[in-house]
């Protein structure tokens, strides 16, 4: 059953999307693709080439980008590989990009997937053909905001920029091999910590979360550090009952981190 709010009363469909930038350099296809996303209840903001793209992309926020191909000095396909560099050195989500192409062969498509873009539209395009694609967009918008937030939560995006500031051109990635090191001995050190709770252990418990307790601050997982400092506090003080309830918790959150670490690795 399709949602009431995707009907609009004249019978037209109406997206769920409802902000995309709109990057094209010919008058004609702006004005019809304007026309079209107006009938599908999207605000359009236009770019007239791909370094205007870039500038409006990096000043504001637009759930899907409509990216023309063809181009004159910066192409559709330079402009989405520039601002996927962007993304990644600013942290930001993955924007769903469509590409608007007029060839489409096979090879056209790979070359608009190499090159960062999500989905892909050949010209001439319908409305219906337009809403669709948009509409397969929502997923991707939905999970990059979801993304975000987990990582905000978890993560103090400051700590790892400074490890980032310190990477030198031509050098190994030092935020990859930092994250590599940490996932590696924090699992170490949690796997000693759930030993130790086994055998009444809470010096071993200790050690092992005076030790987590640095290295999860110098990758910037502020939060649990401070659980790893109350569980050091907890078995100092052989409070071996109140240890092993913060060590549960302290696992159930060691998960989130790595989670989060996980996606700032593949984004390095």
């Amino acid at each position: 059953m399709q949602d009431a709010n995707a009907v609009a009363q004249s019978g037209h469909k109406m997206s769920r999307i409802h902000r995309v930038l709109l990057v094209e350099d010919n008058p004609v296809n702006q004005q019809v693709a304007q026309a079209m996303l107006q009938e599908l209840g999207v605000e359009a903001v236009s770019a007239w080439s791909g370094e205007e793209a870039l500038e409006k992309l990096a000043a504001n926020r637009y759930e899907v980008v409509l990216m023309d191909c063809q181009m004159p000095k910066l192409d559709g396909y330079a402009t989405t590989s520039r601002f996927r560099e962007w993304e990644k050195e600013h942290q930001r989500s993955r924007t769903p990009i469509v590409a608007l192409t007029a060839n489409a062969l096979s090879g056209d498509a790979e070359k608009c997937f190499a090159a960062g873009m999500d989905r892909y539209l050949s010209k001439p395009f319908t409305s219906d053909q337009l809403y669709r694609v948009l509409e397969s967009c929502v997923a991707d918008s939905e999970q990059a905001d979801s993304a975000v937030n987990v990582e905000a939560a978890v993560l103090d995006r400051q700590a790892l920029g400074r490890i980032r500031a310190l990477h030198r051109p031509g050098g190994p990635n030092l935020l990859a091999k930092v994250l590599g090191l940490y996932s590696s001995s924090s699992l170490a050190l949690t796997d000693a910590m759930r030993t130790a709770t086994m055998s009444n252990d809470t010096e071993s418990i200790r050690q092992a979360a005076h030790a987590l307790k640095s290295s999860s601050a110098n990758v910037g997982a502020m939060a649990f550090a401070d659980l790893c400092k109350d569980v050091e506090a907890a078995a100092a003080e052989g409070k071996l009952d109140h240890a092993r309830v913060l060590v549960d918790g302290l696992l159930a959150e060691h998960r989130k981190v790595l989670q989060a670490l996980d996606a700032q690795n593949l984004a390095a």
